[in-house]
């Protein structure tokens, strides 16, 4: 996604839109870097991304056959082409054309931007809390079960992996819950089961 130049959430809803096909009883004719392609082309309409079919087509082509030089305008291109149309028309009927996904993304935004005020400014700026919680939460969606998790728990685990990973304990005494209780109601089960869910 990097090399389309496409948003955070436009990978995460390609990701959750191929968890969603692969739910189904998916087609074994349809080529499976096929239909991430269609996920990725359709994800970009559903969060307007506005990503080229030709851009994917070429960043995908030269992806997966390291081939350096984009794709001429000819038979082969236009055959990935409407392969890529075709296999979206099947992943919008497998997925019942839901395609809008709620991301926990604006979950992470919120609290990241709460617990900031808990903490002393040098201890926010020694440490990259939210750049790493954000970067769990990316990696979190190659898990085909995000896709039926709660977003604000996910959110809450991925801070709470960040923190632990630095040492880093939320300064907040002021009641007698764990921090991430404060921001959930369900955010004890954090405390009880690896990564929250």
């Amino acid at each position: 996604m990097n090399k389309l130049d496409a948003k955070a959430t436009t990978g995460a809803t390609a990701l959750a839109l191929f968890h969603r096909y692969n739910q189904g009883s998916p087609d074994p004719s349809y080529d499976p870097y096929l239909i991430a392609c269609s996920c990725i082309y359709l994800s970009g309409k559903a969060d307007n991304d506005h990503l080229k079919l030709r851009d994917v087509i070429n960043v995908t082509q030269t992806t997966l056959k390291k081939n350096n030089e984009p794709l001429d305008l000819n038979d082969e291109y236009y055959a990935i082409r409407e392969a890529i149309v075709q296999a979206e028309l099947l992943l919008l009927r497998m997925i019942n054309f839901k395609v809008q996904v709620e991301h926990p993304h604006k979950y992470l935004l919120h609290y990241l931007k709460s617990l900031k005020e808990w903490f002393s400014p040098d201890v926010w700026e020694r440490y990259p809390v939210a750049e790493t919680s954000w970067s769990i939460l990316q990696d979190f969606y190659h898990d085909p079960s995000v896709v039926r998790l709660d977003n604000a728990l996910i959110s809450l685990a991925c801070i709470k992996v960040a923190l632990q990973s630095f040492g880093i304990a939320v300064p907040y005494s002021k009641i007698d819950k764990p921090w991430h209780s404060v921001f959930h109601p369900k955010g004890q089960l954090i405390s009880k089961r690896p990564f929250g869910v």
